[in-house]
């Protein structure tokens, strides 16, 4: 232990004390230094100058001789000296190679560890003799990592000695240590200089692990960003070809379902002998294939929902019931325009009520009407025809199915009413 320590665990004390410990072990290595060359080379003085005057006779020429020489190895001896009062005062002390194969040691030892930097300043305050280290990392677009290490119950300040650590010209941290550690003058900094050289490999392989990590990160991120989109997209996809499927059954089955039927007019005429009529009834037939075709065609291409958007649905429904056979009336008086969502689902619910009438209630009078109250609006389809009972497996199908999930679409149910010989009420409800 060195007289700082010493003094340093008998009281606590911050950068003046320091101070004063470092210049008190400057001024005692040097005084040991002087001690060690004043004794060996005033002992070689006084016996070269002995056997000089006693082979010459002359007690000039054995000063003399002995003046030459000790100036001769004043130097070498002084150097020697000086490094006999370090070890004296601080034994063996470390060298940058044994500092740097330590810190290496340890790296290779907690290369798995992420916490394994900040054990780097114990390893190099061990092997320094030092009693506070700091260590700090400068990290691109990011803050500074500071890792500290001090001896266990020495109560020494902040290490105000800093070096800079680079790594190919470039710094890229710093390594601050107390002045125990510099204790020994310009060779003990150059120390210090070279071990705080010797760590820019390994603050850079550190930056690189983060960099790396967070490439890491971001590449792992977009990568789940990719994949949400994809099935976002899938998802939408799947949706927008469902909702296609749903609108060919229910807007363009309208009009096949006129075709169907007069197909079996043209049918009766014909085997009736009714020939004129027939004729007549296949030109409306051209007609009608026509119709269906364009309807069929604007539903795929989203142009009919530009033509419901534009008209409403109570106008859009009378223009497609115009023709039918017999006619239907839709009674829409006092309602207004809505959210698009629920204009498209009353539309297509509608017309989707009205074809499973004509399907199942062939030749029957049917009627349509919307009405608003009480903060929802309803739509009502009756029917004249034979009805049926509820839960037999007759009657609508997949047709009730389609108009159940495009109203849950936009919170909204639907009801079905019939009996045998009473025909058939579809009730629609959209709360708003």
């Amino acid at each position: 232990m060195t007289v700082c320590s010493r003094r340093s665990s008998r009281r606590r004390g911050g950068r003046a004390l320091d101070h004063e410990c470092a210049l008190a072990e400057r001024w005692l290595r040097g005084g040991l230094a002087a001690l060690v060359v004043i004794v060996a080379l005033g002992g070689l003085a006084v016996l070269l100058a002995a056997v000089t005057e006693t082979l010459t006779g002359s007690w000039v020429a054995g000063w003399a001789v002995a003046a030459l020489v000790v100036a001769g190895l004043w130097q070498p001896v002084a150097a020697r000296a000086e490094r006999l009062a370090e070890r004296l005062l601080y034994g063996t002390r470390a060298t940058p190679a044994g500092v740097l194969a330590e810190v290496s040691e340890l790296t290779r030892r907690t290369a798995t560890d992420p916490t394994g930097l900040d054990r780097v300043p114990e390893a190099v305050g061990r092997a320094l003799g030092a009693r506070a280290v700091r260590l700090t990392t400068h990290r691109e677009g990011m803050s500074d990592r500071t890792s500290r290490w001090r001896t266990p119950g020495s109560g020494v300040g902040e290490p105000d000695a800093s070096f800079p650590v680079r790594h190919e010209g470039q710094e890229i941290g710093a390594l601050a240590v107390d002045a125990e550690a510099l204790a020994g003058g310009d060779e003990r900094r150059r120390l210090v200089a070279d071990v705080a050289d010797g760590l820019g490999g390994v603050l850079a392989a550190h930056r690189l692990e983060i960099e790396l990590e967070r490439q890491l990160r971001a590449a792992v991120g977009h990568a789940e960003q990719i994949a949400a989109s994809r099935r976002r997209l899938v998802s939408e996809m799947d949706s927008e070809r469902r909702g296609i499927e749903r609108n060919l059954h229910d807007g363009a089955q309208h009009h096949l379902v006129s075709l169907r039927l007069t197909l079996g007019l043209v049918e009766h005429l014909a085997s009736a002998g009714r020939l004129d009529a027939a004729h007549e009834r296949l030109e409306l037939l051209l007609d009608q294939l026509d119709t269906a075709e364009t309807v069929l065609a604007e539903t795929a291409s989203g142009v009919s929902s530009a033509t419901l958007r534009r008209l409403g649905p109570v106008e859009t429904l009378r223009a497609d019931l115009a023709e039918a056979e017999p006619p239907i009336v839709v009674d829409g008086e006092g309602v207004g325009r809505h959210d698009e969502a629920v204009e498209a689902a009353v539309y297509f619910s509608t017309l989707e009520a009205v074809n499973n009438a004509r399907k199942y209630a062939d030749g029957a009078a049917i009627s349509v009407r919307l009405r608003e109250s009480d903060g929802a609006l309803r739509a009502v389809v009756r029917d004249e025809g034979p009805g049926f009972t509820p839960g037999s497996g007759r009657g609508p199908g997949r047709g009730m199915r389609n108009l159940a999930t495009r109203l849950a679409a936009v919170s909204g149910r639907v009801d079905v009413e019939s009996a045998p010989g009473a025909g058939t009420t579809v009730r629609l409800e959209i709360s708003r």
